[in-house]
């Protein structure tokens, strides 16, 4: 089976997180490159997961051929720019939340997923986390 060619946009921390994740413990997925505009950043991760490919350019990640699938992990107030970048690449596309800032930018980003038939979901990675879901019920409760 071929694995699934994955690239992080966005290396803080959460982007780390999840460039960890698919490079250690995701054995369906292939890291293939990470991004992020920050040029200390994308090579310290880089060096410490042995990324080959590191970019300070996000069209250039995302346009690699061997790249089926964008994870972002930017700042919120990029999300929207990057899932209209990675869907006009034709990537499949997951986004951490928010997806956007305003309606607006949320209603572009969408449109342009729908125009270019890829796929999206945007990530609420601590949904069922013990902590989150125990604080939900006490407000629940109340």
């Amino acid at each position: 089976m071929k694995k699934l060619g994955v690239c992080v946009v966005g290396v803080g921390e959460m982007g780390k997180r999840h460039a960890e994740n698919l490079r250690r413990h995701v054995p369906e997925a292939q890291l293939v490159a990470i991004a992020d505009v920050s040029v200390q950043r994308v090579q310290q991760v880089a060096a410490e997961l042995e990324i080959e490919h590191a970019y300070t350019s996000i069209e250039e990640a995302i346009d690699r051929k061997d790249v089926r699938a964008v994870v972002i992990a930017t700042p919120d107030k990029f999300h929207a720019g990057v899932v209209q970048a990675a869907a006009a690449a034709g990537k499949d596309i997951l986004c951490e939340k928010p997806l956007a800032i305003t309606l607006d930018d949320a209603q572009s980003a969408l449109e342009a997923v729908r125009r270019a038939g890829v796929r999206l979901q945007v990530g609420f990675m601590r949904r069922y986390d013990p902590a989150y879901v125990a604080a939900t019920q006490a407000v629940g409760s109340r």
